[in-house]
């Protein structure tokens, strides 16, 4: 009988704790003050990566709290990605304000001329200056593709618009270069200096900068590549 008591007197306990948990979670947002709302909202920002942007919009469209939130977190608008529409990156740009540092998405494929590499530089043009980060990914469609290029050529792509309209990034400090297995590997001939010459850390991923460049502000060099029994790149790099 006494356990028969202690049970019931239990699932009422955990009935009412439940009401107040759920109304804690529904109001507990509410009580966060808007430095720590924005704060988390950065977090979540980051974690998204080439994403962010699209992360910071769902942010503004929840409610106009949130909204008023995300566009006074100036940080929330600086992720730009060569897929978005011009207007979207204009949207960020203007949103991130005059002194934030950018983190920037460039999605090399075969069709990259025809879908606005350079339409992309041109854009983001007057925020070149704030560059922080850089990375540069091929994109792969078809490993039989006749036309198939690798990571390499998406970088002296990129390479030769900055020196074509005389382009530097004085304040970018790392860039990530990330291919796939299947590319071969060959030294990057690339002057990456000659537009990042403050350049601080290189992520690479198939692809290994040459040891004709000069890379002398460089301090930390990550590389991944797949070493093979046959046509092995240990050699060379």
């Amino acid at each position: 009988a006494l356990l028969g008591v202690t049970n019931r007197l239990q699932a009422q306990f955990k009935l009412s704790q439940d009401h107040v948990i759920a109304r804690k979670r529904s109001e507990g947002i509410k009580l966060l003050p808007d430095d720590l709302l924005a704060d988390i909202f950065q977090i979540a920002v980051w974690e998204k990566d080439c994403d962010g942007a699209t992360q910071a919009v769902l942010f503004s469209a929840v409610s106009r709290r949130f909204r008023d939130v995300a566009l006074g977190k100036r940080g929330l608008w600086t992720t730009l990605n060569s897929l978005s529409s011009r207007n979207q990156l204009e949207t960020l740009i203007s949103r991130a304000g005059p002194s934030e540092r950018f983190h920037v998405f460039i999605h090399h494929d075969f069709y990259s001329k025809r879908r606005g590499l350079n339409s992309f530089i041109d854009t983001c043009r007057p925020a070149l200056p704030r560059w922080k980060t850089l990375t540069l990914t091929q994109d792969y469609h078809d490993f039989f593709e006749p036309d198939r290029v690798n990571v390499e050529d998406a970088l002296r792509e990129l390479h030769s618009l900055f020196t074509k309209y005389e382009l530097v990034l004085p304040a970018l400090e790392e860039l990530n270069v990330y291919g796939e297995t299947s590319d071969n590997y060959v030294g990057g001939g690339s002057d990456i200096q000659a537009w990042g010459a403050n350049l601080r850390i290189i992520r690479c991923n198939h692809f290994f900068p040459s040891s004709s460049v000069p890379l002398s502000s460089v301090s930390t060099l990550i590389v991944t590549q797949e070493i093979c029994s046959n046509g092995s790149p240990l050699k060379e790099l």
